[in-house]
């Protein structure tokens, strides 16, 4: 059996919907957009391997592209907590760490709490939590 509805709603799960207007299949109007691309058709991201563009570096030697220059002692700092939470050397080739190493500093800890430790020469102080990736940060401050 099949049942029509003119409020648009499913009858079984109560689930309903504006009614439906031209505007919403337009790629030209924010309503009818793809949610991925805007209706823009493109998409930009973060590629890792421009983010870590030489594997043979170190933490230490600036592997992870967008911090290596950084002036402030923030980027150096957590990479260093990650690298004591994650048992690694600042000094290894990014290429040597474990998988799950370089998961955690690309993409985030994904819920995994991590201790960071920070000192600007005022104070020092600690914090856990979880890390956020350095790809999602960037997508975060730049998107």
């Amino acid at each position: 059996r099949t049942t029509f509805s003119a409020r648009f709603a499913c009858p079984v799960s109560g689930f309903t919907i504006d009614e439906i207007e031209p505007r919403l299949f337009s790629f030209n109007n924010p309503f009818g957009a793809c949610p991925a691309c805007d209706g823009l058709g493109t998409t930009h991201y973060f590629d890792p391997d421009l983010v870590v563009p030489d594997p043979k570096r170190s933490l230490y030697e600036g592997a992870i592209a967008p911090w290596a220059k950084a002036t402030t002692p923030y980027y150096r700092q957590t990479l260093e907590s990650l690298a004591r939470h994650f048992g690694v050397s600042m000094h290894a080739p990014w290429r040597e760490l474990p998988a799950k190493a370089r998961r955690a500093i690309l993409d985030g800890s994904n819920g995994e709490p991590i201790t960071m430790r920070y000192d600007d020469g005022l104070r020092a102080y600690e914090t856990t939590k979880p890390f956020e990736g350095v790809i999602p940060n960037m997508e975060r401050r730049w998107h």
